[in-house]
């Protein structure tokens, strides 16, 4: 059988430039792991993708439940709930006017439901989910009540299921966007999910302002990793316009785009800051050593 060997691109995914240096590199599930930072507009990839079946066995060997602590199905799913909501309402904070009442949402990779049901339960928005964490599909469904489909977002769009619209006001990517292989290919499709004056939340890890130290910020899952310039040229690329933006110090980068052509003020360049550099990176990760952070 011929093995089948990671792909290597050392092209930017976001602006195309070949200019890059090595940020960090490791060995990670028994694959390398490296990252590199573009000299020109400081996104940061993964160079050595592993092939997407790869993946997907990782994500379906337990991942996801791992990563929220629940053991045998939905025990200890009252407080993974109730802290998930409560991150859910710190992230919304800053665009709660965002979320009109009746609002159609359609959330790509919901989780065990957390942030549809605060938008839904506050907001009184009407929710939808895709998610393909078999288990965490369940548990929205028969736990929180939510319409949610058990699947990827590539499998939602060729079934499209009963009761799901085929357009929507907002579309969410809570901590998505930094799993996904082809982000742009993939912003393109989401982009045709969404209706002309329709919006999209986006939250990431931001490397600019890591949480987390080196060795524990780059995990094996996560293929991308943004600077706020490095999104904003991301969603320009693929036809949206930041309209508002809220980075967490430390923390996560969350904002909220449009389409072009709608008619919001779009965050310029200057406002979200110039491209970051190696330096300036490792830096702040040096600094959360220096000071103890997780240990």
């Amino acid at each position: 059988m011929k093995k089948i060997k990671s792909s290597k691109s050392y092209q930017c995914p976001v602006c195309g430039s070949e200019s890059s240096e090595t940020l960090d590199s490791r060995r990670l599930n028994g694959h390398e792991h490296k990252n590199l930072i573009c000299g020109s507009c400081g996104m940061v990839w993964v160079s050595t993708r592993q092939p997407a079946k790869t993946y997907d066995k990782f994500y379906r060997s337990g991942y996801a439940v791992g990563v929220y602590g629940l053991k045998d199905g939905k025990e200890g799913l009252d407080e993974v709930l109730e802290w998930r909501v409560r991150r859910s309402k710190e992230k919304l904070a800053n665009f709660g006017s965002a979320w009109a009442r009746g609002s159609r949402v359609l959330e790509i990779g919901s989780g065990i439901g957390a942030l549809l049901k605060y938008l839904k339960d506050e907001y009184r928005c009407k929710v939808w989910g895709i998610e393909p964490e078999p288990a965490f599909a369940e548990l929205s469904q028969k736990e929180l009540g939510l319409d949610v489909f058990a699947g990827t977002f590539e499998q939602w769009t060729k079934n499209h299921p009963k009761g799901f619209p085929l357009k929507y006001d907002r579309i969410v990517l809570d901590q998505v966007l930094e799993h996904i292989l082809e982000p742009v290919d993939f912003l393109r499709r989401v982009a045709e999910r969404l209706e002309s004056d329709g919006k999209i939340f986006i939250s990431v890890p931001n490397v600019t302002a890591p949480k987390d130290r080196q060795k524990d910020f780059f995990i094996f899952e996560h293929v991308s990793s943004f600077s706020p310039f490095a999104l904003w040229l991301l969603l320009a690329r693929c036809g949206f316009k930041i309209v508002r933006m809220h980075a967490e110090k430390p923390g996560s980068l969350q904002v909220m785009a449009m389409k072009f052509g709608s008619p919001e003020k779009m965050i310029d360049a200057d406002e979200v800051g110039k491209p970051q550099d190696k330096s300036m990176i490792l830096r702040r990760f040096k600094a959360l050593e220096k000071h103890g952070r997780n240990k």
